[in-house]
Order: structure tokens, then C-alpha cells, then sequence
């Protein structure tokens, strides 16, 4: 009976110890990790007094929430002014295709007199040879008809003239282009009024207040991006061979010990992290000892509850080598953190088709049959 309890333990004991060795061979543990994230140095975009300050030191900000505005009234003044300019511009070159078509059908018009004066002249000389015109008569017609031809002429140039002037699209045209760059670096100055957040996160450092005077390129806040939260994990350069992107992971914070959150192999650094020591090593000395390098993984938090981890603040992850994400899941990833152009960078062109279409209306309503290219 004895004999039989302790091969059943034996047995039991060979099983657990190859579950462990299972384990210890489909992970790695690193315990030389910690949190990381972006730190960003907002400063000031130009010279001037802070009107407005709308955060404090903790303050949890959104991406693109208005953290402080300079005061706005000249700028303000400085658009109205060059949207009125550019508004004139457009008005003008469509004016300019007005005269276009009107030189146009002066030549249409100049055609038709000058055509009729011809058709006049050559009954006037049939007449003259039968002695049927008097002589004032015939020089009276063919001196109309060199009038005509001569006003058809100054037509013509007229309307090569104006067509050469209204080839191009309105837009292309040089004094809109120069009111729609100036009114462009107006709606620019006007958006340097107000400082935006450029990420989610919260202020670490604020270094201003409401009245202050700013030189352009003053640190005047600290945000640290919650939206990008990852762990740096150092492994070692023997195991880095099994490791690759994909890779789901297991981390576990010394801020909160029993908190597991899950996580994902992001990238792997391809360099040792001694190569940014400020003091690298010097392996040209005759008594060199080889030292395992150690190589930086970056690891992405999927869940919610790790934006709230310091930065800086230790961890420990487990890399589950058997277990990767799939495809779609992968080509996320790799996206993830990764910002488009916002689209408060459209709004100046937005506000730019505006006044186009606005005056594009306008003229349609006045001249539906004249041709522009805007």
C-alpha cells in the first residue's frame, strides 16, 4: 500500500515538474522593466502675454483642448482684414471674365458690321461700273468698310487680349494667389493664439500663468501622453532569438502587484541598451570578459486601467512565447500611437472654400451663361 501511495506521488510529482518546465519553457520573465510613455515639452509658438490659462498642474487634458490663449483681438482683426482682401481678389478676376465675354461678342458684333460693309461695297462696285453710283457714294462705302474691318481688328485684339489675361483657373491667377497666401499666414497667426494639447494625457509641469509675457520657444508645460502607454523590458540578448512583434504578454506593475494587465510585444529595439550608456564600453582591452547584452522590447498595454500607471515606475512582464496575435489584430498594433494629420490643420483651407464658394454663388447668380474656371 506504502509502495503504491508513493509511485503515485512520484508520478504526480513527474507531472507537476514537467507542467513547470512546460511553463518556464513557453515564457520569459523580466523583472528590469518599467513604465514609459511620451513625454512632451509644450512651448511657447510666439512672443507675447498670456490672456487665458485654462490648466493646472494634474490637470487631466483631451488632444487638442485649448491649454492657454494669447490675446486674439489683432490677430482676429488681421483675417477679417485679408479675407476682405482675397474676397476682392476673387471679385475682380470674375469681373475680368465679364469683360472677356464682352469683348467677345464685341468681335461677334464687329464680324456682323464688318461682313454687312463688304456685302455693301461689292454691290456699290457693280453699280459704280454700270455708272448707277455716284462717285461720293461708292468712296463713302469703301471708306466704312475700312473702318469696319479696322474695329474688327481692335476687337479681335481686345478679346486676345482679355483671354490671354483669364486663361488661367481664378485661383492660379497671381493677385488671388497672393491674397490667398497672405490670408493663409493670417489664419496661421490666428491659430498660434491658442495653445492646444497635442495628445491625451495630463499636466506634469506647468511653468506659466494668466499676464505673463512669453518669448517664443519657452517651456510652459509638461504633458505626458496617456494614450501611448508601454513597458521597456531589457532581455537579454540569448533570448532574444525567440522573441518577436505579435507576441501577447503579461505585466504586472509595482504600483499595483495584483493587477495583471495584458499586453503585446510591439517592437524589438535592434540595438543593446549599452549602446546608449553615455560611457560605452571599451572592448579592446587584452583582458576582455564577454557580458550578455542586454536588448530593449517594447510592450503595448491593451487594456484601459494602464493609462494610469506612472511613468518611470517598475514592472515586471511575461512573454507568452505560444501565444500571438492574429493578423488583423497585428496591423492594429502597428498603428497603434500612430496620429494623422488632425483636423483643425484643414480648417484654414475649409475656411478658404468658403469665401470661394460664397463668391462662386454670387457670380453664378449674376452671369449663369459666362464660362470661369474658378
Amino acid at each position: 500500500m506504502v509502495k503504491n501511495f508513493l509511485i503515485l506521488l512520484l508520478v504526480v510529482a513527474g507531472l507537476a515538474a514537467g507542467y513547470v518546465m512546460s511553463l518556464d519553457s513557453n515564457t520569459v520573465v523580466l523583472d528590469n522593466a518599467y513604465v514609459s510613455g511620451k513625454i512632451i515639452k509644450i512651448r511657447a509658438p510666439k512672443d507675447g502675454i498670456i490672456e487665458t490659462v485654462l490648466i493646472e498642474h494634474g490637470s487631466t487634458v483631451n488632444e487638442r483642448d485649448i491649454l492657454f490663449a494669447y490675446d486674439k483681438r489683432s490677430a482676429e482683426l488681421s483675417v477679417q482684414k485679408a479675407s476682405q482682401a482675397f474676397h476682392q481678389s476673387i471679385k475682380d478676376e470674375l469681373q475680368a471674365c465679364f469683360e472677356e465675354s464682352i469683348a467677345k461678342e464685341k468681335l461677334s458684333s464687329s464680324d456682323l458690321v464688318s461682313s454687312f460693309k463688304k456685302d455693301r461695297l461689292e454691290r456699290g462696285k457693280k453699280l459704280s461700273s454700270a455708272n448707277l453710283l455716284a462717285e461720293d457714294t461708292f468712296e463713302d462705302l469703301s471708306l466704312g468698310y475700312s473702318v469696319a474691318m479696322k474695329e474688327k481688328s481692335i476687337a479681335q485684339l481686345e478679346w486676345s487680349v482679355m483671354g490671354y489675361a483669364t486663361n488661367e483657373a481664378i485661383l492660379s491667377r497671381t493677385k488671388v494667389m497672393q491674397a490667398k497666401n497672405t490670408l493663409e499666414e493670417e489664419l496661421h497667426n490666428q491659430r498660434l493664439q491658442e495653445v492646444r494639447s497635442p495628445r491625451t494625457g495630463y499636466i506634469y509641469t506647468l511653468n506659466i500663468y494668466a499676464g505673463q509675457y512669453v518669448d517664443a520657444g519657452d517651456l510652459i508645460a509638461v504633458l505626458v501622453a496617456t494614450d501611448d502607454i508601454r513597458v521597456e523590458a531589457n532581455v537579454l540578448e540569448t533570448k532574444i532569438a525567440s522573441l518577436k512583434p505579435g507576441m501577447r504578454a503579461k505585466v504586472y506593475s509595482d504600483v499595483n502587484p495584483q493587477q495583471v494587465y495584458k499586453g503585446v510585444v510591439h517592437s524589438i529595439v535592434p540595438s543593446t541598451a549599452a549602446s546608449f550608456s553615455p560611457i560605452p564600453r571599451n572592448n579592446t582591452d587584452s583582458n576582455w570578459i564577454k557580458v550578455s547584452q542586454r536588448v530593449p522590447v517594447i510592450v503595448s498595454l491593451l487594456d484601459e486601467g494602464a493609462k494610469t500607471l506612472p511613468i518611470g515606475s517598475s514592472a515586471k512582464v511575461e512573454l507568452l512565447l505560444d501565444e500571438q496575435l492574429d493578423s488583423v489584430e497585428q496591423r492594429a498594433q502597428v498603428r497603434h500611437g500612430y496620429h494623422s494629420l488632425p483636423n483643425w490643420q484643414k480648417q484654414p483651407e475649409d475656411y478658404i472654400q468658403k469665401i470661394v464658394a460664397a463668391e462662386q454663388a454670387s457670380f453664378t447668380k449674376y452671369a449663369s451663361n459666362v464660362n470661369c474656371r474658378l
